[in-house]
C-alpha cells in the first residue's frame, strides 16, 4: 500500500472522507485507517497529481455539503413543517 494522504481528524469528517473515497473507488483501491489524531488514506497503487487533486476536490466538496446541510437544517425543517401543515389542512377540506 502507498500512503496517499494524512488528514487531521479534527478538520475533516470521516463521512466526507469516506464519500470522497467512494467517488474515487472506480479508479483506485483506497483504504482508510486511523493513527493518533489523523486519518491515513492508502492506495493500492501510486497516485498521480491529477488523481490527488481530484481526491482533494471531492473531500472539500463533501465537507462543504456537510457545512451547508448543518447551517440550513433549521430552515429546511421549517419549510417541511409548513408544507406538511398545508397538506394536512388541505386534506381536511376534502
Amino acid at each position: 500500500m502507498h500512503e496517499l494522504i494524512r488528514i487531521d481528524s479534527s478538520i475533516t469528517s470521516v463521512t466526507a472522507l469516506r464519500n470522497a473515497m467512494y467517488r474515487m473507488s472506480g479508479d483506485l483501491g483506497l483504504v482508510c485507517r486511523m493513527e493518533a489524531e489523523s486519518y491515513i488514506v492508502e492506495s493500492t497503487e501510486i497516485v498521480g497529481d491529477d488523481a490527488m487533486k481530484l481526491f482533494l476536490r471531492h473531500i472539500n466538496d463533501y465537507l462543504l455539503r456537510e457545512i451547508v446541510s448543518d447551517k440550513t437544517a433549521d430552515m429546511r425543517d421549517a419549510i417541511l413543517g409548513a408544507a406538511l401543515l398545508r397538506l394536512t389542512e388541505h386534506e381536511g377540506d376534502t
